[in-house]
């Protein structure tokens, strides 16, 4: 194929063959990073999940898993059981719980309050 090619580099078909592959490339791997961060792992909810705070959590399940395992490691578990993947699981799922405590605490600090306040005014008006 490559000798097909080169044979006949002059051709416009395949030059025009090579123009569409590379302008595939060049949008189909720069487009993605457009519009964001490029240091982002992963966006929850317009919030970013950047590269340095997944490296920490990284670092640390590593870690955890050589305290475990006596301070001996092998490169190949830590493949075999997709730690990345479950280091990157865990951090969207903690901002999602993040995101969904936030409405639910200012509910509850409201409803707290307002029994508070309730309780308060009924203790005075008893004295």
């Amino acid at each position: 194929m490559l000798d097909i090619l080169r044979k006949n580099a002059q051709s416009i078909v395949i030059q025009v063959i090579v123009v569409v592959i590379a302008v595939v490339f060049v949008f189909w791997g720069v487009g993605t990073n457009l519009g964001g961060n490029p240091n982002a792992l992963a966006v929850v909810n317009g919030k970013e999940i950047g590269y340095r705070e997944f490296q920490e959590s990284y670092e640390r399940a590593v870690e955890s898993y050589k305290q475990q395992f006596g301070g001996q490691l092998p490169q190949e578990f830590i493949e075999s059981i997709g730690l990345k993947q479950q280091v990157l699981n865990q951090l969207i799922q903690s901002e999602l719980l993040r995101q969904g405590a936030v409405p639910k605490s200012v509910k509850t600090v409201s409803i707290a309050s307002q029994s508070w306040a309730a309780a308060a005014t009924t203790t005075r008006s008893r004295a």
